[in-house]
């Protein structure tokens, strides 16, 4: 599995944009406070988070004095095949999209990541 691009809105420090990645090689680098560890834990709530979770470690996540809840978009290469993945927690919806069709079980989400 290879990241693409990050899509990151209200989370933590981070800007609201798109972030592309080289699929071959990426390094981050940056000042201290920069971003770099927000810019890892975004990737990994958008590959593991539950948007559907009650959980207030997500809402930790929020930019401060923020209430509106954060949103992950992964752009994925898996398999050779490129899809989406959305973690909307706003909404409470979890999705991956794969040729222009949605999968939103969390089941099945996981299985097809696998």
């Amino acid at each position: 599995m290879k990241v693409l691009s990050l899509t990151t809105r209200n989370f933590k420090n981070l800007p609201d944009q798109e972030w592309c990645f080289d699929p071959n090689f990426q390094v981050v680098a940056g000042l201290n406070e920069a971003g770099k560890s927000s810019l890892l834990e975004a990737i990994l709530v958008g590959l593991y988070g539950d948007a559907t979770s009650k959980d207030q470690r997500y809402a930790r996540l929020r930019r401060w004095n923020s209430t509106e809840q954060i949103s992950i978009n992964l752009k994925l290469l898996v398999k050779d095949d490129e899809c989406t993945l959305e973690r909307d927690f706003e909404s409470g919806k979890n999705r991956l999209l794969h040729d222009n069709k949605p999968i939103q079980a969390k089941d099945k989400i996981r299985a097809w990541l696998a």
